[in-house]
């Protein structure tokens, strides 16, 4: 029997995960009836593409994700994401980083109407969250963004100007009500870097970039593939590299406080990224300390226990 004929175009044998409807939590009337329809939607493109089911699905924050084969028995996974801006540009990313030598994840079939993409698949339980050595860890994302190729910049793709103007807007907003919960000079630190870099020109040292390459978000290849390590879920950006290192130092936390001197480790990290990288310290760490005095102006007045306010803590400090 054809594939083509298994997936039936009801929805059934679709469902997202049950924990899906948790991780959207406070979903909008939108974004239920989003939920809802996954089924539907995934079953007419498993038609169109010819994929069937192999295996549990899984979810992101706002995406699903199917395990699956094609008509050639290839191992791939269908992802329908919740079409905001952002996760719009996941196909925008990909396929302009496609090439040989690549480590970012292969695209092999997108829908823009059904902000849907059929990716290689990876080995979703092993992540470099579980590496046992955090620095090589580092080492290993740099080196995955390191290998993304430089590309005409594709329309649409924010910019880091645009960002940081988004930042600083957040930043003398928050600043008005909490403004307390994180010392001054702190504060005004971040708001000059923020100001610099709003307000100078896209230059040529300008890439896509992937602005959320954490630990999780590198995976290794499956068990009967060669061994490597891959990029996924990007959250594209246009700008220069030393704003991909605010990820790598909010994950793992334990691991920094662990030393004994968390700051040292944590800057230990960004001496990791730049080499690899190419990056200027300075500038990447005044980026990440402006980052930080953000997310911490929102984050300690609501989640003061969240498990990010003591690694931002620490690089607001910078």
């Amino acid at each position: 029997m054809s594939l083509l004929t298994m997936a039936p175009a009801n929805g059934v044998g679709w469902q997202p995960p049950s924990q899906f409807r948790v991780q959207l939590e406070h979903e909008t009337p939108e974004q239920r009836a989003w939920r809802l329809d996954l089924p539907r939607i995934a079953s007419r493109l498993a038609v169109r593409w010819g994929l069937q089911r192999d295996g549990r699905p899984w979810c992101g924050w706002m995406s699903s994700a199917w395990p699956v084969r094609d008509d050639l028995g290839r191992k791939m996974v269908l992802k329908i994401s919740w079409p905001d801006a952002r996760t719009r540009l996941e196909q925008v990313a990909l396929r302009a980083w496609a090439g040989p030598g690549s480590k970012a994840v292969r695209l092999w079939h997108s829908s823009q109407t059904d902000n849907a993409v059929v990716l290689r698949r990876l080995d979703a339980d092993r992540t470099l969250e579980q590496h046992p050595d955090v620095d090589d860890a580092c080492r290993i994302i740099a080196e995955t963004l390191a290998s993304l190729p430089r590309s005409v910049h594709p329309i649409g793709i924010v910019t880091v100007q645009a960002e940081a103007a988004r930042m600083l807007d957040s930043i003398e907003r928050q600043r008005d009500k909490w403004g307390s919960v994180v010392e001054r000079p702190y504060i005004e630190k971040a708001i000059d870097t923020l100001m610099t870099v709003a307000s100078s020109p896209v230059n040529d040292r300008a890439r896509i970039l992937h602005f959320d390459a954490h630990f999780f978000n590198v995976l290794h290849t499956l068990d009967d593939e060669p061994p490597d390590w891959i990029l996924i879920d990007p959250n594209p950006v246009l700008g220069p590299v030393e704003w991909e290192l605010p990820p790598v130092l909010r994950n793992r936390a334990d691991e920094a406080y662990l030393t004994g001197d968390p700051e040292r480790a944590l800057r230990r990290r960004v001496d990791i990224m730049c080499d690899v990288l190419g990056a200027n310290r300075s500038q990447a760490r005044a980026i990440a300390q402006a980052s930080a005095v953000d997310n911490l102006l929102w984050l300690l007045p609501e989640q003061p226990t969240h498990p990010f306010v003591g690694p931002y803590t620490f690089v607001s400090r910078w």
